[in-house]
């Protein structure tokens, strides 16, 4: 049986011309490359399928510190905010510490002592909302004082993936400091204010 082959011309949903060549019984054989945004965007059937649309979730991280009187210890607060387009279903955040560190008090986090690492794990978070955990860190005295205690949170897996990799990080300092004092010498942790 004999078949011939004519040109077919339509519009994208994003207004973009494609054309392809189809057969007199209608099955379509090719079409023209799309390229861009439109090329994984646009959904569009191709021979009678339709192209998923790609789902992504942009994360910043924010690591927030909360400072001491007379303990060795820091609250550390971190955030996720899911700037989007689409919702978040799960990520990882770790937060490696100052060898000090000693053990972390009750929280949804987990410590390693063998790489003094905390472990966050986040659940669902909408496009444009925020989620937080906290952990107390308890570091064994310094023998120097002061001494600067620094931890930086990043995230180390998601889904869907984040497009954009430049805020995935966030680092905070605090100081262990002794102040001289009477009748006794005042030690406390100081963490500077964060905006």
């Amino acid at each position: 049986m004999a078949h011939t082959t004519r040109p077919v011309r339509f519009r994208t949903r994003l207004g973009r011309l494609l054309t392809v060549t189809a057969l007199t019984t209608g099955v379509a054989l090719a079409a023209a490359p799309q390229a861009g945004a439109d090329a994984a965007r646009t959904g569009d059937a191709i021979h009678g399928m339709a192209r998923p649309l790609v789902a992504s979730a942009d994360l910043a991280v924010d690591l927030r510190t909360l400072g001491s009187t007379l303990l060795p210890t820091i609250r550390y607060d971190v955030a996720i905010t899911n700037n989007g387009p689409d919702p978040l279903v799960t990520a990882t955040v770790t937060v490696p510490l100052d060898p000090r560190a000693h053990h972390i008090l009750t929280s949804p986090c987990t410590f390693t002592s063998a790489t003094d690492t905390v472990t966050c794990l986040f659940a669902t978070v909408a496009a444009g909302a925020t989620a937080t955990v906290s952990f107390t860190a308890w570091f064994t005295l310094p023998t120097t004082v002061p001494a600067t205690i620094t931890a930086t949170a990043a995230r180390t897996a998601s889904a869907p993936p984040d497009p954009n990799g430049s805020n995935d990080a966030d680092t905070a300092s605090c100081s262990w400091v002794v102040s001289v004092g009477w009748p006794a010498p005042t030690a406390y942790m100081r963490c500077p204010p964060q905006s």
